[in-house]
Parts: C-alpha cells; structure tokens; sequence
C-alpha cells in the first residue's frame, strides 16, 4: 500500500513548471538587457524613433520625409507596424528604459507561446522545462544575442508559435 502512495505521488501543478521557466529564461534576459545601459544594435534605435514618430504623427503614417534619400519618402509602407504599435506605450517610460522593459515583455510572450506550442505537443511540464530552458543556450550563446535585441523579430516567434499551436488544435479563428 505505501509503494503505490508512493508511486502515484503528486507531481507538481503544471504552472510551477511554467514558472520555473520564466524564471530560468528571464534571469539571462535580465542581465543581458540590463548589463549595458544602451540598446543593442543601430536597428533598435531605428525602431524604437519610429514608434516614437507614431506617437506623435499619427498611427498611419503615409509618407516618411526622414530619409530624404530613400525611396520610402513617398512610397512608404511600415512592414513591422503591430510591432511599433505594442513599443509605443513603454515609450512612456523613457526611451532606452521603456525599450528594455519592452524587450523583456516580449521575452515573457515568447516564453508562454513556446510553452503553448510544447503543451499542444502533449510534451510533458518537466520535459518541456528542460528543452525550453536550454534553447536559448543551444547556439552558444548567440541567441540571446537576438532575443535582446529591440527588433520585430520577436513578435514574430511569438506569433509563429502561437500559430503552430492553433493549427494543431485546428483552432481557425485563433489562426485566423
């Protein structure tokens, strides 16, 4: 009787694991986006004074007289624009601050799409913890390189995982 109380132990509830990887994949984060008191590559800037342009001028922007040498002056068409729209609030809160706090927000969302897609699998918690907690690391350190960067790209993994997970659970209005 007490082999089997011990075997079917209780393991944890599912959100501990999902915890425990926030925590393991947001404390590299941290120190990586706080390490240095500036954004990492030119292109963040980029972003982040275009949100910055967004606020001030309007959602819609039809022109982009910036780069007066570009061909964007008069054909412009922002390709990353639901990204610029979720930067803009954190702008509030400074420009290289705000930035960074935004960075870790899509670091937290990626995390949860990740965990989404990996439960739509039917990976087990601690299988998926173990996996998610070394993908970061599995480039020698080169993805974090990108994951702290203030680019769209990861709105993007956020939304292919989210994608992948809805199309396994063939949920079309969530694909859609």
């Amino acid at each position: 009787m007490d082999v089997v109380k011990t075997i079917e132990k209780k393991s944890p509830p599912e959100w501990s694991y999902l915890a425990l990887l926030l925590v393991g994949w947001l404390t590299p984060a941290v120190f990586f986006v706080y390490a240095v008191h500036f954004l990492y590559e030119f292109d963040s800037y980029f972003h982040v004074h275009l949100a910055e342009i967004m606020s001030k001028h309007g959602l819609f922007l039809k022109e982009f007289p910036w780069v007066s040498e570009s061909i964007w002056v008069s054909d412009w068409f922002d390709k990353e624009w639901l990204f610029h729209i979720l930067l803009i609030p954190f702008l509030s809160l400074g420009r290289t601050e705000g930035t960074q706090l935004f960075i870790l927000f899509l670091n937290i969302l990626i995390v949860l799409a990740l965990w989404y897609a990996c439960r739509t699998l039917k990976r087990r918690p601690k299988a998926a913890l173990f996996w998610l907690l070394i993908l970061p690391w599995s480039c020698w350190g080169v993805f974090w390189v990108r994951l702290v960067m203030c680019r769209p790209h990861l709105l993007s993994i956020v939304i292919l995982f989210l994608a992948l997970g809805a199309m396994l659970r063939r949920k079309r209005l969530m694909l859609a």
